[in-house]
């Protein structure tokens, strides 16, 4: 096992200890937002068009994967057809453990949960598209999220004329990027709800609509194949 390797994996298990992950929450200094965009919704839930939006670093497995090289992140993003199947999945991200996530990539993009619902009419048909990006982005590429890749992705789908998504975060630091392209969501007319799994930072960045949850990194959706909590959490998203 090289350095880098053994340096990322100690990373990883260093943030399974919940008073290191809170440590880390409370002195990370987040980019701060005064003011909320907001976009009011003026249909039901079951008769919107819906995108998902993950920070997880998911990507069909034909695709080049994120640059894992940059110690400052990636700010690209990908595109997963909505009717993919999660066997042509898999995840380029080193910073959270996503063993559960290979299994069952539901836990940060619930695209089978979303169609489960869509069967039971709770929600309208879903965006060609969902995105993905690796949310562990730090300067310079942050302000390249913020200026070029979040408005790329928001663009398209109010092209597409979605309605409202749904943006699920994979650890500490992706709470920042999922916020930062709520907010660019958001300005483009589409009302949003973000799952926040570290809440201070959540709260420093200020997007519209935040369900909090108290689950490790990787687990937003809550536990792996567990359909029920995963669709009750979804459920509560769109309730917010």
């Amino acid at each position: 096992m090289d350095k880098e390797t053994l340096l990322d994996k100690l990373w990883v298990m260093l943030f399974r200890i919940p008073i290191v992950k809170n440590f880390w929450a409370q002195s990370y200094k987040a980019v701060l937002f005064d003011r909320v965009p907001w976009t009011k919704l003026n249909k039901p839930i079951s008769a919107c068009k819906i995108a998902l939006f993950t920070t997880g670093g998911i990507l069909l497995k034909t695709e080049e994967g994120f640059d894992l090289n940059d110690p400052q992140g990636d700010s690209s993003f990908r595109r997963i057809p909505h009717d993919v199947s999660a066997e042509d999945l898999t995840i380029s991200h080193k910073y959270y453990d996503h063993r559960d996530a290979d299994r069952d990539p539901n836990l940060i993009l619930p695209f089978e949960v979303l169609r489960e619902l869509q069967a039971e009419g709770l929600v309208g048909a879903s965006s060609p598209y969902h995105y993905s990006f690796m949310g562990h982005i730090e300067e310079p590429h942050l302000t390249t999220l913020i200026q070029e890749s979040a408005v790329e992705a928001a663009k398209e789908i109010k092209q597409q004329q979605v309605d409202i998504a749904l943006l699920v975060p994979a650890w500490g630091l992706c709470n920042q990027t999922v916020g930062l392209i709520q907010r660019e969501i958001e300005r483009q007319g589409i009302s949003t709800v973000g799952i926040s799994i570290v809440r201070k930072v959540t709260e420093s960045v200020k997007p519209p609509r935040t369900y909090h949850l108290k689950y490790p990194f990787g687990h937003a959706m809550g536990e792996a194949f567990n359909r029920p909590q995963q669709k009750q959490i979804f459920r509560d998203c769109l309730a917010v």
